[in-house]
């Protein structure tokens, strides 16, 4: 069974086999990856699970209407969406944030 590192490592180079085409250049697809790695690198792992349910989820509400979807007791998202974000303390909380935030103005195709 492989270690964390091992899967971090194999998680590295499945997203190197997807970005790569030989019409890119190395430097472009060395982009293309550290856009999908580095907001994750400083995340721990319920951070993790949170800011990408809040990524799957960005085009079905808005930005604090899915923050808010969190908070709720009835709340759409999955219960281990919910766990991870109640262990989450709050400098936790707005790491989540900075990142999805970070991630949003990234990807926002509204003009």
């Amino acid at each position: 069974m492989p270690t964390t590192t091992e899967e971090k490592l194999i998680d590295i180079k499945f997203k190197l086999d997807m970005y790569y085409s030989l019409a890119d250049s190395p430097e472009s697809t060395l982009e293309k990856i550290e856009d999908v790695i580095k907001p994750k690198a400083n995340l721990n792992e319920n951070q993790q699970v949170v800011l990408e349910w809040l990524k799957n989820n960005a085009e079905w509400g808005t930005p604090t209407g899915l923050i808010h979807e969190l908070t709720k007791r009835n709340s759409m998202a999955a219960e281990r969406i919910i766990t991870a974000h109640d262990q989450l303390t709050r400098l936790e909380q707005f790491q989540i944030l900075s990142a999805f935030a970070e991630w949003g103005m990234k990807n926002d195709q509204e003009d």
